[in-house]
């Protein structure tokens, strides 16, 4: 993952946290404006070409996420339901964050027989 998008995928990480500690609906957001995944990879062409969430899912717009159950939430003013989904969106997108250490095992180097 290149920084700019691990860049952008922690911080959309961190405003699903703040969703998840709302203490009223008006205090939430899920548009594309305040996704910093969105800003960097939505637009009405690219349709998402190149966000890591894509890439999991296969679909655009977050479709098959938590996203679409908190945003049945929020539109239903349900700010338990919609905590509940913010925390499973955490979840997912701390799933996407790269693996941490080596991408491959160290080798060791056998010494030739005699």
């Amino acid at each position: 993952m290149i920084p700019e998008t691990e860049r952008a995928l922690r911080e959309s990480i961190k405003h699903w946290q703040e969703n998840a500690k709302a203490k009223s609906m008006n205090d939430v957001s899920v548009s594309p404006r305040s996704c910093a995944l969105c800003q960097l990879f939505f637009d009405q062409f690219s349709q998402c070409a190149g966000c890591p969430i894509v890439d999991e899912t296969g679909t655009t717009l977050c479709a098959k996420t938590p996203y679409e159950q908190a945003a049945a939430a929020r539109r239903a003013e349900n700010l338990t339901t919609f905590q509940k989904a913010a925390r499973a969106e955490v979840k997912f997108l701390k799933s996407l964050l790269p693996k941490e250490g080596p991408a491959t095992p160290p080798t060791t180097k056998k010494e030739p027989r005699s």
